[in-house]
C-alpha cells in the first residue's frame, strides 16, 4: 500500500496543483493451483487557476502590448472597487484599456477537480507447473470537472461568461491468457503464450455554457441570459488475438516471434481486421564462444523485425449532421437556437472517407551491447528504420466543393536513425567513484509521399499563417511569409515612401525536428555522499515564438531600446529603384517603435524575425544526498536513511531563442508539438528536499 501527496504553488497569482495518490496491491493463493491478485489506484487532481495558453481567452501573459516591467505592480492594487467592478486597468499611449492583470488571475478562474481510478483483479490458475490460465479485468475510470469564468466587466468578455464541463472516459479491458513453458531438451527451452483481448472506450461530454451574466459572480444557467448545452458520446470496441513463441537455446541464443490480430468498430467492415507480427533475436556472442577476457566481458548482438497496425477516432465513416444550439464568432457568442422556433443543425465540413484502410508502421532495428573491462564499460549501440503508411488524416481541399476537408489514407513517412550510449565508470575506488552516462540519438523523418493531388498538407495551424506541414522529400516543415528580399543580397527590400519592410512570399524554414538529441549523467559518491548532475541537448530544428513576437513588438526588452529617442533607419534593409539599382536604405521610419510594430511583420503576416534555431543545452537536474551508515541506526525503526536536495530545470546553458524557454510548445508534445510557440506560460526551476526511509 502507497500513499502520496504532491502539493503546487504556482508562479501565476492563485494558480496551484494538488494531487493525492493512494495505491493498494494484493495477492493470495488459494492453493497450489490456483492465486488472486488484486490493485487499485484512486488519483484526484485540484488545480486552480490555470494560465491560459494563446491569445483566444483573457491571458495574462497577453498583454504585453500594455504591461511594461517598470510599472509598479502596486498599481494594479486592489483591481476592483466595493460595487465589483474592474478598476486599475492597463492603459496604453493612446488611451486603449486593458485587463488589469490581477483581475484576470483572481476574479477570472480555470479550475479542475479530475478522479481516476484505476484497478484490476486476475485470476490464474495453473493445473500442472508448465501450464496456466489467466482472466484478467482492468478498468480505467476518470470523471474531469472543469470550470472556466470571465467575470462581467472582463475587457472582450464585458457581459461575463462561463463553462462548464463535465468530462468522463471508461475504458474497460479484459484478457483471457494461456502459458506453457517447457524444456525440450537440455539445451533447448520453449515459451509460448496465447490470448485474447477485449478493448471498450467509452467518452462522455456535457458542457454548459452560460453567457451575459445578469449578477456578477453568479455563474449559474439560471443567472445567463443565453444558456447553451451541448453533449458529446464517442464509443469504440476492439477485439483482438495475440500469441508469442520463444526460444531459446542455452541461454545465449533467443528467437522470440509475436502475431496479433485486431477487429476495430472505427474502420469499415471489409478492412477492420488487420494482422501484424513481429520477431526477434538475441545472441550472447561472448557465451557462445566461451570468450573469457578482462578486456570483453559481455557480448550480444540483437535484431528485430515488427509490424504494427492502429485504427482511428470513433464516427469517421458516415456523414453526420449534429445538433447545435449556437452559432458563434471567435471571441463571443452572437446566436442562440431554437431561433423563431427552428432549430441548427451543422453538417461535418469534412468528407468521409469511401473505404478507409488501418494504418500500418513497419520497423526494424539492429543493435550491439558490450560490457567492457570487467564491467567498468557499457556500449550500446542501434540502428532503426520505420516506415508509416495508410496514416488517416484530414487533408484540406478546395471549398468549392462545399467542404474543407476529406478524411483519407496518405501517404508514407520514413524515420532513420541510430542511437548511442556509453557507460562508464572512470574511477571506482574504496571510497569514490565516478560513474558517467553519455547518449547520442539522430533520427532522420522524410515524408515520402502523400496522396494524389496534394503536394503539401498541414499538420498543426497558429496565427499569422504560421503552420507546420508535411511535403513529400522532407521532414516536417515550418511554413511562414518571408519579406520581399533582394534577390542577390538576401536584404529586406524597404518601401521608399515610408522605411518599412514589406511582405514576402510564404516559404519553408526547415525542419521543426531536432538534427539530434543527447544527455551527459554524471554521478559522484564519496563514502556516504553522492552528487549527480544530467545535461540534456536538442540541436537543430527551427521555431517560431509569439511571446518574442510581443515583447520586441512592444518594446520591452533590451533590444529595443536601440535609438528610441532619435531617428531610426532600417539599416539591414535595402532601396530598390525602378531601374532595378540596389542601394543602402536610407529612409527612415517615423520612429523605433513604427519599426518593431509595424516594419518587422511586413504589415501584418511575416514571421521571419521571430523563426529561431530551436537548439539548446540544459543543466536538466542536478542533486546532492547522503546516506547514513546502517550502523547508525541500529537502535531506530529504521533500516535505512537517506537526505538529499535536488533541483530540476536549473539553467539554460545555451540557446538562440532570446528571453523564453525554447523547449515551450503551443500544441503540447508529440511530433507535431515542434515548431510554434504562443504566450505559454514560463517553465520553472524547481529546488526540493527529500528524506528516503527504509524500514
Amino acid at each position: 500500500m502507497s500513499l502520496s501527496s504532491l502539493n503546487q504553488t504556482g508562479i501565476l497569482p492563485g494558480s496551484s496543483l494538488d494531487r493525492i495518490t493512494a495505491t493498494f496491491n494484493a495477492g493470495f493463493r488459494h492453493n497450489e493451483k490456483l492465486e488472486t491478485r488484486f490493485s487499485v489506484t484512486y488519483i484526484n487532481t485540484r488545480s486552480k487557476g490555470t494560465g491560459a495558453v494563446g491569445a483566444n481567452d483573457p491571458n495574462i501573459l497577453g498583454l504585453t502590448s500594455v504591461f511594461s516591467s517598470t510599472l509598479d505592480q502596486k498599481l494594479f492594487n486592489p483591481w476592483k472597487d466595493a460595487s465589483g467592478n474592474q478598476i486599475n486597468h492597463l492603459v496604453d499611449n493612446v488611451g486603449v484599456l486593458s485587463n488589469n492583470p490581477l483581475w484576470i488571475r483572481h476574479e477570472n478562474s480555470n479550475d479542475r477537480d479530475d478522479d481516476r481510478v484505476l484497478g484490476n483483479v486476475s485470476l490464474t490458475f495453473k493445473p500442472w507447473e508448465s501450464f496456466s490460465l489467466t482472466g484478467r479485468f482492468g478498468l480505467d475510470l476518470e470523471d474531469d470537472k472543469r470550470f472556466i469564468e470571465n467575470s462581467k466587466g472582463t475587457i472582450t468578455r464585458l457581459l461575463g461568461d462561463f463553462n462548464s464541463d463535465n468530462i468522463r472516459r471508461n475504458i474497460l479491458t479484459a484478457d483471457i491468457i494461456a502459458q506453457f513453458g517447457t524444456e525440450l531438451t537440455e539445451d533447448i527451452s520453449l515459451n509460448l503464450l496465447g490470448g485474447f483481448q477485449y478493448n471498450r472506450r467509452l467518452f462522455e461530454r456535457q458542457r454548459i455554457q452560460g453567457v451575459d451574466l445578469l449578477v456578477p459572480e453568479l455563474f449559474s444557467p439560471g443567472n445567463s441570459a443565453q444558456t447553451i448545452a451541448t453533449r458529446d458520446f464517442a464509443e469504440t470496441r476492439l477485439v483482438g488475438l495475440y500469441s508469442q513463441a520463444e526460444i531459446g537455446y542455452k541461454n545465449w541464443a533467443t528467437l522470440t516471434l509475436t502475431a496479433r490480430n485486431d477487429w476495430s468498430s472505427t474502420l469499415p467492415i471489409e478492412n477492420n481486421s488487420y494482422f501484424y507480427p513481429s520477431a526477434s533475436l538475441a545472441f550472447v556472442f561472448t557465451d557462445a564462444f566461451n570468450i573469457d577476457s578482462n578486456w570483453l566481458t559481455y557480448g550480444k548482438l540483437r535484431g528485430s523485425w515488427a509490424q504494427v497496425g492502429n485504427d482511428t477516432n470513433a464516427y469517421q465513416l458516415d456523414f453526420n449532421f449534429i445538433p447545435i444550439s449556437t452559432a458563434t464568432g471567435q471571441y463571443s457568442l452572437d446566436l442562440s437556437f431554437p431561433f423563431n422556433g427552428a432549430l441548427a443543425y451543422s453538417a461535418s465540413a469534412t468528407i468521409p472517407a469511401g473505404s478507409l484502410l488501418p494504418e500500418e508502421q513497419t520497423s526494424y532495428e539492429i543493435g550491439m551491447d558490450l560490457k567492457l573491462f570487467n564491467g567498468r564499460v557499457g556500449l550500446d549501440l542501434s540502428y532503426f528504420n520505420t516506415r508509416n503508411e495508410n496514416q488517416i488524416l484530414a487533408i484540406p481541399i478546395p471549398e468549392t466543393t462545399g467542404f474543407a476537408f476529406a478524411t483519407k489514407n496518405v501517404g508514407r513517412v520514413d524515420q532513420v536513425g541510430f542511437e548511442i550510449a556509453i557507460d562508464a565508470t572512470p574511477i571506482k575506488t574504496e571510497d569514490f567513484t565516478w560513474n558517467t552516462l553519455v547518449n547520442f540519438s539522430k533520427v532522420e523523418s522524410e515524408v515520402i509521399s502523400l496522396t494524389d493531388g496534394v503536394d503539401r498538407t498541414i499538420i498543426a495551424s497558429a496565427f499569422n499563417s504560421v503552420q507546420v506541414i508535411a511535403e513529400p522529400g522532407k521532414e516536417f516543415q515550418l511554413f511562414a511569409f518571408d519579406f520581399l528580399r533582394d534577390e542577390a543580397s538576401g536584404r529586406p527590400i524597404i518601401d521608399p515612401e515610408t522605411g518599412l519592410r514589406q511582405q514576402g512570399e510564404a516559404k519553408s524554414w526547415g525542419s521543426v525536428l531536432p538534427d539530434w538529441t543527447g544527455g551527459w549523467v554524471n554521478t559522484f559518491s564519496y563514502k556516504g555522499w553522492s552528487l549527480f548532475a544530467t545535461v540534456d541537448v536538442k540541436w537543430g530544428g527551427v521555431m517560431k515564438s509569439s511571446t518574442v513576437e510581443g515583447l520586441q513588438k512592444f518594446g520591452l526588452v533590451k533590444e529595443t531600446l536601440k535609438n528610441r529617442e532619435g531617428t531610426f533607419i532600417d539599416t539591414e534593409g535595402v532601396l530598390v529603384d525602378g531601374d532595378g539599382n540596389v542601394t543602402d536604405n536610407d529612409v527612415p521610419t517615423q520612429n523605433a517603435e513604427q519599426y518593431w510594430r509595424n516594419s518587422l511583420d511586413g504589415g501584418a503576416s511575416v514571421a521571419a524575425p521571430w523563426i529561431f534555431d530551436a537548439s539548446y543545452v540544459k543543466l536538466r537536474e542536478m542533486g546532492v544526498s547522503y546516506t547514513f551508515n546502517p550502523k547508525h541506526l541500529e537502535n531506530t525503526f529504521f533500516k535505512g536513511l537517506t537526505v538529499g536536495i535536488e533541483g530540476r530545470n536549473l539553467a539554460l546553458i545555451y540557446s538562440k531563442v532570446p528571453h523564453i524557454d525554447p523547449e515551450a510548445s503551443l500544441f503540447g508534445s508529440g511530433t507535431d508539438g515542434f515548431g510554434v510557440e504562443r504566450e505559454s506560460v514560463p517553465s520553472t526551476r524547481s529546488i526540493g528536499f527529500n528524506i528516503r526511509l527504509t524500514f
